[in-house]
């Protein structure tokens, strides 16, 4: 319907097409650090497997720390007789009046 009244904005002929120039490329492909020939020995004879590794786990024995004693400690109580819930309060002043 809007297209019919005219307006040059929703022509299909004032679309233009244009392609993209894609940018250069910025980052370079990552490249292995040399390593030394005897480095690259040493590392290959520490990482090969070792054939025929035996284990003796015969004088393995699990060991547990020597438990303390716990001691029972129960709540005190106190001589005093409890106090009475006023004198947690601090006493009314100025607009507040006792409701009875």
């Amino acid at each position: 319907m809007v297209a019919a009244s005219g307006n040059p904005r929703y022509l299909a002929e004032n679309i233009l097409r244009v392609e993209l120039d894609m940018p250069n490329r910025t980052t370079r492909d990552y490249e292995c650090p040399s390593v030394a020939p005897s480095l690259r020995a040493a590392l290959s004879r520490a990482m090969a497997e070792e054939e025929g590794m035996t284990v003796d786990a015969g004088s393995f024995t699990l060991s547990q720390k020597p438990r303390l004693p716990r001691t029972k400690t129960r709540l005190r109580q106190s001589s005093e007789p409890a106090a009475t819930p006023t004198t947690h309060f601090p006493t009314r002043r100025g607009l507040v009046t006792p409701s009875v």
